[in-house]
């Protein structure tokens, strides 16, 4: 089996019943990625994606990253997405953004979009 290379995870920071949740992605060194999308409520069944991204948009992924990281700030904010990322080489995590905002981080707001768009789904569409 393949080894992690990253697990990002969108969540919902106002937790109301009744709606989403949270996203994570857990994409593998081999580019094959695996997409959960969790609810609160009872009428909305939880979601899993499975799929293999392109070469181009892993690679993608991975330069917004490291851009994200250079620019890396605490944003304070009082509503919204909070989102987390970590990294991996192998069996060792080498990154780890604990859940915060991203907001006027523009690689990181660039990589939630590519996320969303691999597996075809929008934010909005939670």
């Amino acid at each position: 089996m393949s080894n992690i290379s990253l697990v990002a995870m969108h969540e919902n920071d106002a937790f109301e019943l009744g709606h989403w949740e949270n996203t994570t992605w857990t994409l593998r060194d081999d580019r094959s990625l695996i997409c959960n999308v969790r609810y609160n409520m009872n009428d909305k069944k939880d979601r899993d994606i499975d799929c293999k991204i392109s070469e181009d948009d892993y690679d993608e992924i991975f330069k917004l990253l490291e851009g994200g990281k250079q620019n890396d700030k605490k944003i304070f904010a009082l509503d919204g997405d909070r989102w987390s990322f970590k990294q991996y080489d192998g069996d060792t995590k080498i990154y780890e953004r604990r859940h915060g905002y991203i907001y006027g981080i523009d690689d990181f707001e660039k990589l939630e979009r590519l996320l969303y768009k691999v597996v075809k789904m929008r934010p909005q569409e939670l």
